[in-house]
């Protein structure tokens, strides 16, 4: 090791909250993980005021259990948008969520490399419905591409 490593004047954020390993988010007992995950994802802003709100959500969750959505964001490869997922309290979750119709859902790594593309579990009203477990821990990013069957 390096023994001048972290040598010097050092800012650090964070947050103390209770933790306990529960399977659920209540109002009275939200993970530490999921509590990091409000107080530092940074809110996402719109570059102009010709950008106007979209009245119907692209994405919808039925289920989440443990899982917490941190973040939304445009894709940098493709004409589509991110979801980025957060199991929080260290135990597998089912997750349910719906899309529209002409909607293809990948999940992807950081790089937007395609790992796996979802298959619906059922559709109704003109939406896919998909359900999905999620391990402990474990950091999903699913990318929504509309108007395609895959890319």
């Amino acid at each position: 090791p390096d023994p001048k490593a972290d040598q010097g004047s050092h800012t650090i954020e964070f947050a103390i909250a209770r933790h306990q390993n529960m399977f659920c988010n209540t109002a009275d007992n939200v993970p530490t993980a999921a509590m990091a995950d409000e107080l530092f994802t940074p809110f996402v802003v719109l570059p102009s005021q010709s950008c106007k709100a979209v009245t119907v959500p692209p994405i919808t969750f039925a289920t989440l259990g443990s899982v917490v959505p941190s973040w939304v964001l445009p894709s940098y490869s493709t004409t589509s948008f991110c979801v980025r997922l957060h199991e929080t309290a260290g135990a597998a979750s089912n997750i349910a969520f719906s899309v529209r119709s002409n909607a293809c859902v990948q999940t992807i790594n950081f790089n937007e490399k395609v790992l796996s593309v979802l298959e619906r579990a059922s559709r109704r009203d003109g939406e896919n419905y998909y359900e999905m477990e999620v391990s402990a821990y474990k950091i999903v990013t699913l990318r929504i591409l509309f108007d395609s069957i895959n890319e």
